[in-house]
């Protein structure tokens, strides 16, 4: 007998009106991308449409927010449990009125900050088979992080996956993470609010001062892990939590990494830097690239009305294989007029200008000195004039003014991310995203080179399949030797280490993110003889799909009837099937695989 899988998250628009209009964001909106930093294809649901039988039949895997408007009835109760029963996976975030589904009680409702981007609590990883590969591989003493409402839980019917302590990490407040086992179904509960905890993380807080003391606006004054660890990208963490958990639905993921040389990648780089108004370099430094047989974008630095780059230089790094773009300019010294806000004209200016001179809009680009404002309005700024990506979030604390050599997850990820803006504008999404920055002139100075930094960057790279940027300034590869040694170093290190490595640009990783948003996987079927699947993929490389099987050595899969390219991962205690699928509309068969 077939079984259809799918997953649904449920939108409940009358809490998102209520929140808009007390002043408050709608955070469960931010399952939606949850969902989209999985890579899981998910319908949207109404808060009416909950339990209802035709809800039900329809989804295999249900991510529901906090429902405290209106906790579920009885007959919905009853409806859930019986579905559970029959297999279904149920995934809960401070849900209200399924206590008994999920097998726990409430525990003490501890305080929590009045201040939304303020860290709640601490969350301790188990040794649950869900934990396995979770923990932070650089510093696995270091929890996670928990942000807005907590409502831990005592086990009842349960097991406990990690716990909830104090931010002086020794308080014990309750379980953060249960999961029990109903029937053929599993309940999962997540004991604080898991879309608050990634929103805030990625997009942090507005800059409505100056936070870090650095005398600017700047990307630095966003972030909000405090004094926590800051090599951890703890909201990777948490969405690979998750995935483990979706993974118990044996639903079919969308890798974050475009495949590499027909098969899975196991990291991703991505080069660019800026060019400080350095003429000539630019093209020197495109030159060196492309030697070396990788991609590179440039941001070309907007500076009291003018670029040192000519039309026909960027015509020669187009010839390339490489990008160019814009380098927003907000800073004094180069006649800005304040080291604090700008505006959506001044945006716009600079933007005018480079389609100007170069006839075309800036795709992805970057901030001088990584400048910003407010909350999500420089992207909508940017969104407004063409762009669709940014890549100013910093890599570091700041001071310094310019932390080389460095690498780092203020933000929480290495991935992309949309922004959402706050309850002002309804909490619309925009179709911008976010690509914050992780390495920045790793491996080198003036006077020496020093790959030790630069090697941990690329080992967890590599480990945890990351997204990483190596961020390397034009004027600097072309004056720099040991720059060039560094880049150098690069390649020779992914070589000797075997990395089956993606390199893109920055232009290149936008547009492959949004291609993954746009592509999708349904019609999932799984029964005795085997899994299928409809993958529509929009990326010119293909995609990776990622399925969670038992074993699957023996595989046998199949795209359109005939062999498909696949390889089996042994990772986050679990074999994960990684599927190669080409660009366009695809049945996929696996056999084989239980």
């Amino acid at each position: 007998m077939q079984r259809r899988l799918a997953a649904a998250w449920l939108r409940d628009e009358e809490a998102h009106r209520r929140a808009n209009s007390e002043g408050r964001n709608y955070w469960d909106l931010y399952i939606a991308e949850l969902c989209a930093q999985m890579g899981l294809s998910a319908d949207v649901i109404g808060r009416d449409q909950l339990a209802t039988p035709g809800t039900l039949s329809r989804y295999s895997c249900l991510l529901l927010g906090a429902l405290e408007d209106r906790p579920p009835s009885m007959p919905e109760r009853q409806a859930l449990g019986d579905w559970l029963e029959q297999g279904g996976l149920l995934i809960g975030f401070n849900t209200r009125g399924l206590d008994g589904l999920f097998g726990i009680a409430p525990a003490d409702l501890p305080p929590v900050p009045d201040n939304p981007f303020a860290q709640s609590a601490c969350v301790v990883l188990g040794e649950h088979r869900l934990c396995q590969g979770i923990r932070p591989a650089l510093h696995p003493e270091q929890p996670l992080l928990a942000f807005g409402e907590l409502r831990p839980a005592k086990v009842v019917d349960a097991e406990v996956v990690a716990r909830l302590v104090g931010l002086d990490r020794h308080c014990d407040l309750g379980a953060a993470v249960t999961c029990r086992q109903a029937g053929r179904g599993w309940a999962v509960y997540f004991g604080f609010a898991l879309p608050h905890t990634l929103w805030a993380l990625h997009q942090g807080r507005p800059v409505d001062r100056d936070w870090d003391g650095d005398g600017y606006f700047r990307t630095g004054d966003i972030f909000v892990i405090g004094d926590n660890e800051i090599e951890v990208p703890y909201a990777d963490h948490l969405v690979w939590l998750v995935e483990n958990v979706v993974a118990l639905s044996r639903l079919p993921l969308i890798y974050a990494l475009p495949p590499a040389n027909d098969r899975a990648a196991t990291a991703l780089f991505y080069w660019a830097g800026d060019d400080e108004f350095a003429a000539g370099d630019q093209v020197r430094a495109s030159d060196f690239m492309r030697s070396l047989g990788l991609p590179y974008h440039i941001n070309i630095m907007y500076k009291q009305g003018d670029f040192s780059l000519s039309p026909q230089e960027g015509e020669h790094i187009r010839a390339n294989g490489h990008d160019y773009s814009l380098h927003y300019n907000f800073v004094p010294s180069d006649g800005f007029p304040s080291a604090f806000e700008f505006s959506a004209a001044d945006v716009s200016q600079q933007a005018d200008a480079f389609y100007e001179r170069f006839g075309v809009r800036a795709y992805a680009t970057v901030n001088h000195w990584l400048r910003w404002t407010g909350y999500a309005e420089p992207a909508r700024w940017m969104s407004q004039v063409g762009g669709k990506g940014d890549g100013s979030f910093v890599h570091a604390r700041m001071p310094p003014l310019d932390p080389c050599d460095i690498f780092g997850f203020p933000f929480g990820t290495s991935f992309p991310f949309r922004f959402y803006d706050d309850w002002r504008q309804g909490n619309e999404l925009l179709q911008f995203v976010e690509k914050p920055l992780t390495g920045y002139e790793m491996g080198y100075s003036s006077e020496a080179t020093d790959y030790t930094q630069l090697h941990r960057l690329l080992d967890l790279t590599q480990r945890q399949h990351l997204m990483t940027s190596l961020f390397y300034h034009s004027n600097r590869i072309a004056n720099i030797p040991n720059c060039r040694a560094a880049i150098c170093e690069v390649l020779r290190y992914i070589e000797e280490k075997g990395l089956a490595a993606k390199h893109l640009s920055l232009n290149g990783v936008v547009r492959w993110w949004f291609d993954r948003l746009a592509s999708s996987v349904g019609n999932v079927r799984d029964g005795e003889g085997g899994l299928s699947l409809d993958v529509v993929c929009e990326h010119a490389d293909g995609l990776v799909l990622r399925l969670p099987v038992e074993g699957g050595e023996g595989a046998h899969v199949r795209c359109d009837g005939k062999q498909c390219l696949h390889e089996v991962w042994q990772e986050r205690g679990r074999s994960w099937l990684m599927v190669v699928v080409p660009q366009g509309e695809h049945r996929v068969e696996v056999v084989g695989a239980s």
